[in-house]
């Protein structure tokens, strides 16, 4: 009997010690993620949710519960900071003074860093409970599908206290300081850029396929110095290669950026190199789908480049210097979407039109034409008074 009663010991020993070394498994669990039908992984702008992360990531479902579960108004620019993908939260929310630190909280986001027990892009997950053992109860996205499990604390990089539920209800958000990128009046050019509105940097345009002396010269130089457009690697600028929908937002993107004081975007982690500056053109109303369309990699006309163009800048950045009455453009219509666009960008100096004062806004457009646009943009005191 001894003997039994030893072996029976045993062996619920050696269970316990091998359900010790097992990984942590998911729980059936209620997923009440509205979009858990939605295509995954094709990283399209019409995969974006209304929170402007994409559809089943991880980060997605973390917008969903701190929205309808904790009541905060989080989205990928909270704070006027793009939050962007995962590993990069915790940078976010110390930048606004958010708490960060390794105490689970329940609503707190679990934070995992890049490589750390995840992928490189990081991970994040809702907490839903703590279970006073060291572990965690946490919801989450991986790979598209839902899960609900256990996790031991040790697991997260840190967690992040953006709004904690306490009792069942939210706790106070803490005020963020503004951001230069949620600033709307103009700000005034940088000490020594005269009529620039904002900084170039310190490099100078050499492309062997722009002569000295070519009309759109100087327009090439400055959109280069102030990082609007870049050549093609390989010493070239392309000046009658075309602009791309995609190319179009990105300089819009960053003509905003720049003005608003931001820094550079971020590259993308996976899917196309122009997602950062879509979601960051679509989410500032710089552009839309209806304006854009499905198809980013298509040559952009000249009517799209002009709506795209005029949403970049406030108009106290546009001011009117000509007197272009309404109907004296001949192929603008009135009721045509984009007529306003292009009839701002004409009175502010921006646009000067084709032979015979068209415009021709079903035309491709060039990209010296584009650096010529882009530089007055840029710069006032490159603008033409007609």
């Amino acid at each position: 009997m001894k003997t039994r009663n030893r072996r029976i010991a045993a062996a619920v020993l050696g269970l316990a010690l091998l359900l010790s070394f097992l990984p942590v498994l998911p729980v059936m669990a209620a997923n009440d993620y509205p979009y858990q039908d939605m295509t995954y992984g094709r990283y399209l702008p019409e995969d974006l949710d209304p929170w402007r992360f994409y559809f089943r990531e991880c980060t997605s479902f973390v917008a969903w519960r701190l929205n309808n579960d904790n009541g905060l108004d989080f989205d990928n620019f909270y704070g006027g900071i793009q939050w962007g993908n995962a590993r990069e939260w915790r940078a976010a929310a110390e930048a606004l003074g958010i708490r960060v630190d390794n105490e689970p909280a329940v609503g707190a986001v679990y934070w995992q860093d890049a490589n750390f027990h995840c992928s490189a892009s990081g991970h994040v997950a809702w907490v839903k409970a703590l279970n006073g053992d060291g572990t965690v109860v946490i919801e989450h996205y991986a790979g598209g599908s839902y899960q609900e499990r256990s996790t031991p604390i040790s697991y997260a990089s840190a967690f992040i206290h953006i709004g904690d539920l306490e009792d069942g209800a939210p706790v106070p958000e803490p005020e963020a300081e503004a951001s230069p990128e949620s600033e709307t009046e103009p700000r005034p050019a940088p000490e020594g850029e005269g009529t620039a509105l904002f900084p170039r940097l310190d490099r100078i345009a050499a492309f062997a396929d722009v002569p000295e002396d070519a009309w759109y010269a100087s327009a090439v130089a400055d959109v280069f110095a102030f990082g609007l457009m870049q050549g093609d690697g390989a010493g070239r600028f392309l000046p009658e290669g075309k602009v791309t929908v995609a190319e179009a937002v990105v300089m819009a993107a960053r003509i905003h950026r720049s003005y608003a004081g931001g820094g550079d975007f971020s590259p993308a982690e996976g899917g196309e190199w122009y997602l950062p500056f879509l979601e960051y053109a679509l989410s500032h109303e710089i552009a839309d789908l209806d304006t854009i369309g499905r198809d980013l990699t298509r040559t952009a006309t000249r009517a799209q480049f002009a709506q795209i163009l005029a949403a970049a800048l406030p108009d106290e950045a546009l001011e009117a210097i000509n007197e272009v009455p309404d109907g004296s453009i001949p192929d603008v219509d009135a009721s045509d979407a984009f007529a306003g666009a292009v009839y701002k960008l004409y009175r502010a100096g921006v646009l000067t039109g084709g032979s015979g004062g068209f415009f021709l806004p079903d035309s491709e457009i060039t990209r010296a034409e584009t650096a010529a646009i882009i530089s007055r943009m840029a710069d006032s005191a490159a603008r033409v008074k007609v």
